[in-house]
């Protein structure tokens, strides 16, 4: 079911630099009219990019999202 938030999950230690993704980063998930899914990211600069969720390399559902202040 559309929309829903995945988190990108690369290990410990392995980010995605040409994609400008890292691990923890998170996105919304939405579904074209041919039922294709992608991932609507923004980052602290509010740019917005959008990926096909195919052509990211790893990633997981969050079922949850929390937010800590430090």
């Amino acid at each position: 079911m559309y929309p829903y938030i995945l988190s990108v999950f690369f290990g410990e230690v392995q980010n995605d630099y040409q994609a400008n993704l890292f691990n923890g980063d998170t996105a919304i998930v939405f579904n074209t009219d041919k039922n294709i899914p992608y991932a609507v990211f923004s980052d602290n600069n509010g740019i917005i990019k959008e990926i096909v969720c195919s052509n990211l390399a790893y990633y997981q559902t969050a079922y949850a999202v929390a937010v800590h202040k430090s």
